[in-house]
């Protein structure tokens, strides 16, 4: 039996497990053997009630505690890497032996990784590894640098001294030394979950666009009616405002506000909303509704777009303000830096009113297959039995 070790190192919420559940279904819908499965996530608590299928194993992996949220000045790759210790080969070094700890008691076949550079670099010329990711989580790994992402900003000039770091740790660890840093991304396989619209590499990579990892999204003619769909939860500090903001509207409102029962939760559902106690399926939802509010997730962001509706996003760290930014000068939506009620509220409205903006989503909707693979799923699939062997 093959096992098959599916990670989620960094990033929060289902976005960065959700490819993984896709494919590992896929994976099972097409083998001719059941593989085994084990998902080391940085959240288990998140994954384990999603009800797995019995014999499929959930773990914490080791991970880097940090006290200081992520403050990144030139949005660059190399920036998340300094913040969670890649500059420092006393904390790489114990870091990477835990990770020798975990895979040689799984003793995986094949790794597919979301956005787990850490164990990429464990596995580093071990153990074939099969990345996945949005475009901003997976630059192109033929780079010679990181480059900085915020417009009039300059790359980080640290990382010839992160790779210097890097490639000692490896040295010591007997593994192949990276050429550059970007090449610590250079794995056996790669998923691209992306669109060239909401890929910060646009026109710098090979790596084909799979599009969403969302089952049946496709360009959904307008509704009748006008409605919205909030997805949120990620920062209960200001849900509060974005319900009676949303409420404001007088438009009806379906939402997903993660597993968990909150005041919010509880007040969309006093006030006649429909609220989901798990993740709906993406395509009933958007036939459904004119308006998708979130904080601007790279899969949410990617299914709303190749389904042809219009966003208002709150971005809430770097990658979400990338795509709240691509969405808005797109003319697919708008953006909301400051999350005060009435804002929020001419927003959605805006959105939910202004013709131009419906006809521009359906636009693009329209014109997205052609950039995209036609399966991605048997794309994925045909790569994993090449590089496990079954």
């Amino acid at each position: 039996m093959k096992t098959i070790l599916f990670i989620s190192e960094l990033g929060a919420g289902l976005g960065h497990v959700s490819p993984l559940l896709a494919i590992a279904k896929a994976l099972r819908d097409s083998a001719d053997r059941d593989p085994k499965f084990i998902f080391a996530v940085n959240d288990p608590l998140m994954l384990r009630p999603l009800h797995l299928p019995a014999g499929d194993l959930v773990l914490p992996l080791p991970e880097l505690k940090q006290n200081e949220p992520l403050s990144s000045h030139s949005k660059s790759y190399a920036e998340i890497l300094a913040h969670h210790g890649f500059t420092r080969a006393e904390v790489m070094t114990p870091l990477l032996a835990l990770w020798d700890d975990l895979l040689s008691l799984i003793k995986p076949d094949l790794i597919i990784a979301d956005h787990s550079p850490t164990a990429i670099l464990a596995a580093r010329g071990r153990i074939p590894v099969l990345q996945t990711g949005s475009g901003y989580t997976m630059p192109p790994a033929d780079l010679p640098i990181f480059p900085a992402l915020r417009s009039a900003m300059g790359a980080p000039t640290m990382q010839p001294q992160m790779l210097d770091a890097l490639n000692a740790v490896l040295k010591l660890r007997k593994q192949p030394l990276l050429p550059s840093l970007p090449a610590l991304l250079a794995t056996e396989g790669r998923a691209l979950f992306s669109h060239p619209i909401l890929d910060p590499y646009a026109g710098m990579r090979p790596d084909p666009y799979l599009g969403t990892y969302n089952q049946g999204i496709a360009p959904t003619t307008p509704v009748t009616s006008p409605s919205v769909f909030l997805y949120a939860g990620a920062r209960p500090d200001y849900l509060g405002t974005l319900v009676q903001a949303l409420m404001a509207t007088g438009l009806p409102i379906r939402a997903y506000l993660g597993p968990r029962e909150t005041a919010a939760t509880s007040f969309l559902r006093m006030s006649g909303a429909e609220v989901f106690k798990s993740p709906p399926a993406l395509a009933e939802v958007f036939a459904i509704s004119s308006v998708i509010v979130s904080h601007g997730g790279a899969g949410l962001t990617l299914a709303a777009m190749q389904a042809g509706r219009a966003q208002v996003i709150l971005p809430i760290h770097a990658e979400a303000e990338f795509n709240a930014s691509r969405i808005v000068s797109n003319g697919l939506g708008l953006a909301v830096e400051d999350p005060v009620a009435e804002t929020i509220t001419d927003a959605v409205k805006n959105v939910a009113e202004v013709r131009r903006i419906t006809e521009t989503t359906q636009m693009i909707a329209a014109q997205a297959p052609k950039h995209l693979v036609v399966d991605p799923m048997a794309s994925i699939t045909k790569q994993v039995k090449a590089l496990a062997g079954f």
